[in-house]
């Protein structure tokens, strides 16, 4: 098996052999964080037929506006995607 070449920035040693680990693990949550809005969206708007949206994403949280009526919905459809 051939070693792999990586990206100078994912590189491991000397004292800043954690930034490859690191941008492997924060890639990877932002992807998963990508699909969560778009399949909560999904769900909420075209699926349920709500007026309940997801408004932003920080770090690794999602921010929903919900419509007050909606509010069970709307949680075990955020709940159900994230877990």
């Amino acid at each position: 098996m051939e070693p792999v070449d990586w990206p100078e920035n994912m590189r491991l040693g000397g004292r800043h052999s954690y930034r490859g680990w690191n941008y492997c693990c924060q890639g990877g949550v932002a992807e998963l964080v990508k699909r969560a809005i778009v399949l909560i969206g999904d769900e909420l708007l075209k699926v349920c037929d709500l007026k309940s949206r997801v408004a932003l994403d920080q770090h690794d949280a999602l921010v929903l506006e919900v419509v007050h009526a909606e509010w069970d919905t709307a949680i075990r459809i955020a709940m159900r995607v994230m877990s």
